[in-house]
């Protein structure tokens, strides 16, 4: 890739910061099926689509990441793609896996309006379970690489889980693998003892943000009625 067209796709993703149409961030706790949400809605970019990675500790796709700016110009071009009168995003860390999302873009997402996704964590449970095991997983082959991939990305977090956390959900992890128990405990544990803590404190900086709150059926009635903000 040239340096003419990078830098053409940095100065689109520059220039997208400063758009007059208005943003909105779909926000909430790990697996309420964000994802599955932006990728029903025609105004909306799907990043982690983009970088090919879920954003989680635990996304990483099995072919890797594009490069940097591969990923910067695939977010300019679809950005360029979207003629609606807004654009929706899923909320995002300023990383997604290894891939930077681009700083004038991510800062212009931090002061978009919220709409916030909620779900029950049975839902969730069941949600990622199907994403993560059942779709990953497709033959028993599979299973071994799979568990070990999950491992390491268990091992990363372990400092934040502390000690007795990880060696539980370690523990879970190996065990529902052996078949000795379901994936839902360790998926609910990792939910409950990590995930939730760190996205509830994050939550707490962006109330005054959140415009409307419900469950996948009120989001996409509201989008629907809602032509801007």
């Amino acid at each position: 890739m040239s340096a003419g067209i990078k830098h053409c796709g940095v100065e689109i993703l520059d220039q997208a910061a400063e758009d007059s149409r208005p943003w909105w961030v779909i926000a909430g706790r790990t697996g309420v099926k964000k994802t599955v949400l932006i990728r029903l809605v025609s105004e909306a970019i799907d990043l982690e689509d983009l970088a090919r990675h879920r954003g989680s500790a635990f996304g990483a796709y099995a072919e890797g990441q594009p490069s940097l700016a591969s990923f910067e110009n695939c977010i300019a071009y679809d950005y360029l793609e979207k003629s609606h009168t807004r654009l929706v995003l899923e909320d995002e860390s300023r990383t997604i896996g290894r891939l930077a999302v681009p700083q004038a873009w991510h800062a212009r997402m931090q002061l978009s309006p919220l709409l916030l996704l909620e779900a029950t964590v049975e839902q969730r449970v069941e949600h990622i379970r199907g994403e993560y095991i059942d779709q990953a997983m497709q033959t028993p082959s599979q299973a071994e690489a799979l568990q070990s991939r999950y491992q390491r990305a268990l091992k990363r977090i372990a400092r934040r889980l502390g000690g007795v956390q990880y060696e539980l959900i370690s523990k879970l992890l190996a065990d529902s693998f052996n078949g000795h128990c379901s994936h839902d405990a360790w998926i609910h544990a990792l939910l409950t003892h990590y995930y939730d803590p760190m996205y509830d404190y994050q939550l707490k900086k962006k109330q005054s943000r959140i415009v409307f709150r419900g469950d996948m059926d009120s989001i996409q009635e509201y989008l629907s009625v809602s032509p801007s903000i």
